[in-house]
Formats: structure tokens, C-alpha cells, sequence
């Protein structure tokens, strides 16, 4: 029995003329990783933008710390202003309680 002949089977879009490259030099090679590396390297990952926001919400809970540190200090000093406010209605109490006399 005489053996067919039987077709190479084509891959779509690759042109049967042309030769594939059989090596890439090793410049080349080098090139595309260092370019593919340095992508890489350039994009923000998810853990970048954890980062992020970890940080934002430290600087956060330092500014209200600090603003809770400010506010018990300004009520601090109403409380010593009030106390010389009743000091100085008592002199003044006291001062027209002689005047009346």
C-alpha cells in the first residue's frame, strides 16, 4: 500500500514563507528582561496601596490625638478663667457690700 502524502497542518496568521528565528541573542533577551523588570518594578501592587492607606490612617489617628490633647488643655484653662471670674465677682460682690455700708 503507496503512502499518502499528507499536508503540514497551518497555524492561522504565520506566514508558511517565512523562517522562524531559531535563537534570540542574548543582548535581546537581556533587554526584554530588564524592560519587563523594570515595568514590574514601576507599578503600584495592592500591598503599595495597603501601605498607603495604613499610613494615611496613622496620620489620622495622631491629628486626633493631638486635637483631644488641645482640647482637654483649653478646657483646663476655662476652668482657671472661671475660677479667677468667681474670684474677681466675689472681690467685686464684696467691694459694693462696703460701699453700701
Amino acid at each position: 500500500m503507496a503512502k499518502r502524502k499528507t499536508q503540514k497542518p497551518q497555524v492561522a496568521g504565520c506566514d508558511p514563507e517565512a523562517r522562524p528565528r531559531r535563537s534570540i541573542p542574548v543582548e535581546e533577551v537581556n533587554r526584554i528582561i530588564e524592560h519587563a523588570v523594570r515595568e514590574v518594578k514601576s507599578q503600584r501592587t495592592i500591598y503599595d496601596d495597603r501601605l498607603a492607606l495604613l499610613d494615611r490612617l496613622n496620620h489620622n489617628e495622631q491629628q486626633i490625638n493631638s486635637y483631644e490633647d488641645l482640647l482637654h488643655g483649653a478646657k483646663l484653662r476655662n476652668k482657671e478663667l472661671r475660677l479667677e471670674l468667681a474670684q474677681t465677682n466675689l472681690a467685686i460682690t464684696r467691694q459694693m457690700e462696703l460701699d453700701g455700708e
